[in-house]
């Protein structure tokens, strides 16, 4: 290239001007092309992470629209990205626990201009749901058939209620954490897929008798499944049988302290705290699992 250019300076030949100008637009034009496209490529990815963050943020709020959209706005200002440039739509397409949040940028060019191109808008939007929270089912392994709690807080499960029902869930409705011979019981619990609804068996089921021990000995709160009030009142289970699954719209989940353990006659005596109704999105807090996820897509 420099032998080229010192012969084009020596020609003095009008054309080497010509050629010199052409390809002295080539250079301006590749630089420009390596640069600007640099810059807005950087540009649009800080925009994205923006646009990323600020949807996450304001889906964590919804369906509150009016806190999803200020989170949306704040988090997309801590990213670098002003209020002016930033675009909130929640409800997004007609869903309250929708949000789109659009970041824009005008980006200066720097060697374009010599061809006639000064700035450019640079977008990045991202969509983010909040779906209905999981919560992970750590209750003990047994349903409340037939103690009103809105009567008397004080309730037994694990009791004979009926001919050979004593309140147990079938074997593969709940998974022991934490309560084997080596583990560490003071973390030890029980995990009830509650998902269908829940089986009941027929029987005492003595063989988690120690592990119900174990999780006693923590003498901290927990949770147990029950037949909602109006259930239990309208005696819709009073001859339930064998592998009989109790609809999920039939319960509810109580919060107990675990009062009293009779190891002999395998009783649970809880005293009810609190009742969450998870068919209308009730859960205990600090069990919940947040589940927003983001789509992200690059405009402009």
């Amino acid at each position: 290239m420099i032998r080229l250019l010192k012969k084009f300076f020596k020609d003095e030949n009008g054309q080497s001007t010509v050629i010199l100008a052409i390809m002295l637009a080539a250079i301006m034009g590749g630089a420009a092309l390596a640069i600007d496209m640099g810059n807005m490529y950087l540009t649009k990815m800080e925009l994205q992470n923006a646009a990323d963050n600020a949807a996450l943020a304001g889906a964590l709020s919804l369906p509150n629209t009016y806190a999803g959209t200020a989170d949306a706005y704040r988090y997309a200002y801590y990213n670098g990205v002003d209020h002016w440039h930033t675009d909130v739509e929640t409800p997004y397409e007609g869903d309250d626990l929708k949000i789109e949040v659009t970041c824009r940028k005008k980006v200066s060019m720097a060697f374009a201009k010599v061809l006639g191109i000064n700035d450019t808008e640079i977008k990045a939007s991202s969509v983010a749901i909040q779906e209905p929270p999981i919560w992970c089912g750590e209750a003990y392994p047994f349903v409340n058939l037939d103690d009103d709690y809105l009567v008397d807080s004080h309730i037994v499960v694990w009791e004979k209620t009926g001919n050979g029902d004593f309140e147990s869930l079938w074997k593969t409705e709940y998974t022991a954490i934490n309560l084997g011979a080596g583990d560490d019981h003071s973390q030890g619990y029980f995990s009830v897929d509650y998902s269908d609804g829940l089986t009941v068996t027929k029987g005492v089921v003595a063989t988690i008798k120690q592990e119900i021990g174990y999780i006693y000995d923590q003498h901290r709160p927990g949770y147990v499944f029950s037949l909602s009030s109006d259930v239990i009142r309208s005696g819709k289970y009073d001859d339930i049988k064998n592998k009989d699954v109790i609809a999920l719209e039939d319960l509810v989940l109580l919060q107990v302290t675990f009062d009293r353990y009779n190891s002999s006659d395998k009783n649970l005596y809880l005293t009810v705290t609190g009742v969450y109704d998870f068919n209308n999105g009730e859960f205990p807090t600090e069990y919940i699992n947040d589940t927003s996820t983001l789509s992200s897509r690059i405009a402009g």
